[in-house]
């Protein structure tokens, strides 16, 4: 008895091991052929699970990830890096209250002169042009501005002319958040 439980401890190990290693590896030729055109757009290279290379100088990462343990909960992600600046902000669109199901365009930010320069600059309208309504944020602390949407299964690939507007956005919002995110 004392031997089987071993056996099964180590089998189970095993197997999460196996699942953690898997889970970092590039993606299989195949799939690094169905995103080529993403790659050649950002002159990028595969790090683990993401995509990594630069559009206009900027650094850039693209990856899709699940961000559910227990359902399958997929959302592409397209991160620029950027000087680190100001405070952080989030475009998104969302429900207007509880009761009221509409939907509408959002800026949260704790400081409400950047969501008025934000919103006079048009960044709402921006954003909210896009087909998908990707939530879009910018993290001080890290630098980040990225762009994510959910997408169907872990198999999405930008078609290149969305992914020429979505880095094009991107750049614009990178744009605006350097002359208007100031102290």
């Amino acid at each position: 008895m004392t031997t089987f439980l071993i056996v099964l401890v180590i089998v189970i190990l095993g197997a999460g091991i196996l699942a953690i290693v898997t889970a970092r590896r590039p993606p299989a030729p195949d799939r690094q052929a169905a995103w080529s055109h993403v790659t050649k757009s950002v002159a990028g290279a595969w790090e683990r699970s993401k995509l990594c290379g630069n559009y206009q100088g900027r650094p850039v990462e693209i990856f899709v990830s699940d961000h559910s343990h227990e359902l399958p909960l997929y959302f592409y992600h397209l991160r620029l890096r950027v000087p680190l600046k100001g405070f952080d902000w989030k475009i998104y669109f969302a429900k207007t209250n509880l009761v009221d199901p509409s939907k509408c365009w959002f800026i949260k930010t704790n400081n409400e002169p950047l969501k008025e320069r934000l919103t006079d600059a048009g960044a709402i309208v921006l954003v909210s042009e896009r087909p998908e309504h990707p939530e879009v944020s910018y993290r001080a602390d890290r630098g980040t501005l990225e762009l994510q949407f959910y997408v169907d299964d872990d198999e999405y690939v930008p078609a290149a002319e969305d992914l020429q507007s979505q880095l094009n956005l991107m750049t614009r919002l990178a744009d605006l958040n350097e002359k208007l995110n100031v102290w």
